[in-house]
């Protein structure tokens, strides 16, 4: 995970406004970004399974985007320190900083403007609550898909 965290910080600062933006001309877009733009956010999720993690806004790390449930590093892991709702770490406590609806850096903040990233090797999405950031996916709707 380490490996991977050190590639995807270069890019992180121009992630949140650059790969994944609104498609303005099918010919002057990539097939990649096309293709991305047409998927359904569930089809996404299954695709990170195991090929991403969470990153706060002050760079903890909170977890490995996995539908394994036994695994100690996956957000599935309701034992686990990024699974457990009662983690300092894991974006399901409602308590903690990036679990809170009041935290400005927390995933359940509907206003929150520094939320955790979900990272993986081509980008990243915002994970969030907030209706107004682009490029986000609800914590409910990821955990409904990944951790059933």
């Amino acid at each position: 995970m380490k490996s991977l965290q050190t590639t995807v910080f270069s890019r992180i600062a121009t992630l949140i406004s650059g790969i994944f933006l609104p498609l303005q001309s099918q010919a002057t877009v990539p097939l990649q970004q096309q293709l991305v733009a047409q998927a359904s956010i569930e089809d996404i999720i299954r695709d990170l399974d195991g090929n991403a993690y969470i990153l706060g806004a002050d760079k903890q790390e909170l977890g490995v985007v996995s539908s394994n449930q036994y695994a100690t590093e996956s957000i599935c892991n309701q034992y686990g320190k990024y699974g457990s709702p009662y983690s300092s770490t894991s974006v399901w406590n409602e308590y903690g900083k990036y679990g809170s609806p009041y935290s400005t850096i927390g995933a359940y903040n509907p206003r929150g403007h520094k939320p955790p990233l979900i990272v993986f090797e081509g980008g990243a999405f915002i994970l969030s609550k907030n209706p107004n950031l682009d490029n986000r996916i609800d914590p409910d709707y990821l955990f409904a898909v990944l951790c059933r």
